[in-house]
């Protein structure tokens, strides 16, 4: 044998897999120009367990690519369903707090919408104010209510929390007599010139509704509109007392 032959052959031994892997990759025009090796390959199938040719592979590999473009159009198509219906939610809540022309309607009417739209089985309003305004609405609660503090505390950095695990005194404090059928809640902070100033309480019967790997964005930006009607009606409530008080 001579040394050019045995160079050539210790050479291709020498060769690792990774190498030829590695040449193919950079090479992808290898089989334009042997299109006879290709015809050669024989890889196993992963349908059904026997060899097929490297082109039948290939339509396997298409196919399953497919699937999962598919799944992926899917899956955005449905994210953008959601962020629409949540839209279309805030819309309407924006609507009816504009609407709203007193806190009693508004403490009133908008967890029933939140409730319906969300289809929660309980939602509710708590806020801190003047005692004066808490005589009128039980939702209207002072500074230093232990209860309204705690729940503040949970939302302190202006961004909703999802748990089922709250204490029972922000629980008792939020759905009062019903507090031990809830389940699982959310908090969404009520937000008034950049300040929080209260909460918004979802409580729901079934275990698993919210859990502490929710995103909160759109309770958040709900809670800024809440908020900011809320202490828009409540400015004017107070306004409108002085007035009559000094007539």
């Amino acid at each position: 044998m001579s040394p050019q032959k045995d160079k050539l052959e210790d050479s291709i031994t020498s060769l690792k897999e990774e190498d030829i892997a590695d040449y193919l990759r950079n090479h992808q025009d290898y089989f334009e120009r042997y299109p006879d090796v290709l015809g050669l390959l024989r890889v196993p199938s992963a349908r059904r367990g026997d060899i097929a040719s490297f082109a039948e592979r290939q339509v396997d590999a298409l196919r399953l690519d497919r699937q999962s473009l598919v799944q992926q159009f899917e899956g955005l198509v449905e994210n953008a369903r959601l962020n629409e219906r949540r839209e279309e939610i805030i819309q309407k809540v924006a609507i009816a707090a504009a609407a709203a022309d007193d806190p009693g309607a508004a403490f009133k009417e908008i967890p029933a919408l939140l409730a319906e739209q969300f289809q929660v089985d309980f939602v509710t309003l708590r806020c801190s104010g003047p005692s004066e305004h808490s005589d009128h609405y039980p939702e209207v609660c002072s500074p230093d209510d232990p209860a309204l503090q705690a729940a503040l505390e949970r939302v302190s950095q202006g961004r909703g929390v999802c748990d089922d695990r709250l204490p029972a005194q922000i629980q008792d404090f939020l759905f009062a007599d019903r507090a031990s059928e809830v389940s699982s809640c959310a908090l969404a902070p009520l937000v008034a010139r950049g300040k929080v100033c209260g909460v918004i309480g979802f409580g729901t019967l079934q275990t698993d509704r919210f859990q502490p790997t929710m995103g909160t964005l759109y309770l958040d930006r709900l809670g800024e509109i809440i908020g900011s009607a809320l202490e828009r009606l409540i400015e004017a409530t107070a306004t409108g007392e002085m007035s009559r008080n000094g007539s």
